[in-house]
């Protein structure tokens, strides 16, 4: 596979909303940082809010994957999820790295999901309208 051909995945990760090369160090590494940097990954308002999107929908179907008792509304949340994580998925990398966290770090998952949150909604008030 050349380097046209290279899996983003293999270049990025993520964690919660920050997009990280997804090697410490070497070739891989610089390439992950570079591609970071030249499309703007972690300065762009709209990919963040993509992502706590995409995290918070996926938080929210694992849940009912979890707990609920019924099972078409499991088979629908089963079938976002796989939509999310799909190559088709809008921030497919993103989700699938919160997936992965979700399974081996709940805890660290749920930190990410507050912070996520908490940086979109202080980012909402800044934009909203200047009321009196």
């Amino acid at each position: 596979m050349g380097e046209a051909d290279e899996d983003p995945e293999s270049l990025i990760t993520f964690e919660g909303l920050v997009a990280l090369p997804a090697q410490e160090d070497g070739h891989a590494h610089r390439r992950g940082r570079v591609t970071i940097d030249f499309f703007a990954l972690n300065q762009r308002e709209e990919l963040w809010e993509d992502r706590f999107r995409t995290i918070y929908a996926l938080f929210d179907a694992v849940e009912i994957t979890k707990t609920s008792s019924k099972s078409d509304r499991v088979e629908i949340a089963r079938r976002r999820i796989q939509d999310m994580i799909s190559t088709a998925g809008a921030q497919a990398a993103c989700a699938r790295s919160f997936l992965r966290l979700l399974q081996t770090d709940p805890q660290k998952a749920w930190d990410y999901y507050v912070a996520a949150e908490e940086f979109i909604n202080d980012n909402r008030m800044k934009r909203g309208p200047k009321l009196g």
